[in-house]
């Protein structure tokens, strides 16, 4: 709206009407969700980033190895570092539901979760500047 001769107003008013859209459409959003729960997207544009470097090594002795190193959000959880790998490289795909409140991943990288076949994965984490060889995290949830 560079234009001087244009009405903000009348601008705010028509743009529905060209985008074939009532007030009637307003009835059908669902805006239940309360954003103060959920959080806001915004936020993950905002405030202190930091680079992570996720790698899939497939294989006993790391046949396959993928690795991406993204800038997140400085509290990111392992799970949104993993669907942010997933939506920039399909290499990093995975599939998960909901199991007693928390999530499971069942597959990674075309790779279904199978102990009874040797096919299951596990948690590293280190830091950058780590000397020794990253540690195997233990944890006693789901992610």
């Amino acid at each position: 709206m560079n234009s001087s001769s244009a009405n903000f107003l009348s601008t705010y008013l028509i743009l529905p009407i060209l985008n074939a859209k009532s007030l009637m459409d307003i009835s059908k959003i669902d805006c239940s969700e309360n954003p103060r729960k959920h959080g806001n997207e915004v936020s993950d544009f905002l405030g202190l980033k930091i680079r992570v470097q996720y790698s899939l090594y497939v294989g006993d002795d790391k046949d396959i190895i993928h690795t991406i190193s993204l800038r997140v959000p400085d509290n990111y959880s392992a799970f949104e570092v993993m669907e942010l790998a997933a939506s920039i490289d399909p290499k990093f795909k995975f599939h998960w539901k909901t199991m007693s409140g928390k999530w499971y991943v069942y597959q990674i990288a075309n790779i279904v979760n199978d102990p009874e076949a040797g096919r299951f994965w596990l948690s590293y984490v280190g830091a950058v500047n780590d000397t020794e060889s990253l540690t195997h995290f233990i944890t006693s949830t789901i992610i």
